[in-house]
């Protein structure tokens, strides 16, 4: 097997680590870019199987476009499974009552 997709995915993810840093980050850009990351990893599953590799250049190049069905399933196994354990790292969890207006300043209520 041929794990040149790799790259690919640790291009993504130093990217995704690159953009949820930085002194313009706040708590709400971060819990949106959270779970937005983990279902491109859903698409990338499905588009993989589906021979579209757009997210997987180096892999793409290294195979000269036509992926053979070995590298697609255990790309497929791998990027679940870094999906799985991607969860356990990231957990964002839902937004207390009173935090709540932070990211939505209209419904704060007065009289609870």
């Amino acid at each position: 097997m041929s794990p040149v997709y790799l790259a690919d995915v640790f291009n993504h993810l130093n990217y995704f680590n690159t953009s949820i840093q930085g002194t313009a980050m706040n708590i709400n850009t971060t819990s949106e870019r959270i779970p937005a990351f983990a279902n491109k990893l859903s698409i990338w599953i499905s588009n993989i199987g589906l021979d579209k590799h757009a997210n997987f250049p180096q892999l793409h190049e290294n195979s000269n476009g036509k992926i053979s069905l070995p590298v697609v399933l255990e790309t497929n196994k791998n990027i679940c499974k870094f999906r799985q354990s991607f969860h356990g790292y990231f957990q964002p969890g839902e937004v207390s009552v009173s935090q709540a207006w932070m990211q939505d300043p209209l419904i704060f209520n007065q009289n609870p």
